[in-house]
Formats: C-alpha cells, structure tokens, sequence
C-alpha cells in the first residue's frame, strides 16, 4: 500500500527554520505545525490545485497553490509592526488637552495564548466579548465598543 506524504520546509527571509507555524489544509479542514527545523508533514492524500495557508504570529501569511512538489520551501516574510507590550490606560481631559494615564502593561514575550486578546484578559479589570471565532472585543471596566480606543505608536485604530 502506497500512503501519500505531503511536506516542505518554511522558512524566514534569512534562510532560517520558523518552528509553530500554522499550515491550513483548507480542502481537508487540518491544521498541522511545523517543528523546529522548520518542517511540516502530512500523512493525507492533498488534491492537486488545493490550497495550503501558512500563517504565523508577526510573519505575513501566504496562500500557497499546492501542486504535488515533495520538498517545498516556503519563505514568510517578517511584518514590519512589533508590539514589546500591551498597555491598558485611561484618559482625561484637563482644559481641552487630552492626557493618558498608564494602569498597567504585560509584555507580549510571555503570551501564551492564541489570540492577543486572550492574553490581555489575564490583566485585572479587562475582558473580553466574543461572537464567533476570530471575532473578540475587548471590555475595559465595563466598557466597550466605540468607548474603548485602540492606539499603536500614538496613533488611532479603529475596526
């Protein structure tokens, strides 16, 4: 009996391994990381044309049309946005001049969880609504939706 093997290589632009990336057999509905040289192995007939998505935290993600080549190297190139920490403030107005006062901050270096908001959950009067997967919002001390504002650098995000 003859098993069909599907693997490959991810790699950084400098050439070096990237270990947990998520590889996404779309057509399959299988999700498999890659270890710490980088590899990935699927043990499951793959459809030619299907596609493989390969995503992982601060790398841009790629689609990837899969076409029966054994070997395969991907290269994911780095985002150009790096978040050291999570801040949760409060702001005031004193005479027209709007100030922001720190409550706390958790460093991004020890998150251990899925999804970032998950991780700032663990700060003390933060939680989060959820409405599906992938869809989180964060609630601040009882409030949120447009009375929560997101900053990056000083400057605003919205949606």
């Amino acid at each position: 009996m003859i098993q069909a093997q599907t693997s490959g290589t991810v790699t950084d632009e400098q050439g070096k391994p990237i270990d947990q990336v998520n590889v996404f057999f779309g057509e399959q509905n299988i999700l498999v990381y890659t270890d710490k040289d980088g590899k990935f192995l699927m043990n499951q007939n793959i459809a030619k044309n299907s596609y493989l998505h390969f995503f992982k935290q601060g790398y841009k993600s790629k689609l990837v049309k899969y076409n029966s080549i054994q070997g395969a190297n991907i290269v994911l190139e780095k985002l150009h946005v790096y978040l050291d920490e999570v801040g949760i403030s409060e702001s005031f107005s004193d005479l027209g001049n709007t100030n922001l006062t720190n409550i706390e901050k958790k460093s991004l270096e020890f998150l251990n969880t899925p999804s970032m908001a998950e991780g700032i959950i663990e700060l003390s009067g933060v939680d989060m609504i959820s409405s599906g997967i992938g869809i989180q919002k964060i609630v601040v001390r009882g409030l949120s939706g447009m009375r929560v504002v997101t900053y990056l650098n000083g400057m605003q995000i919205n949606n």
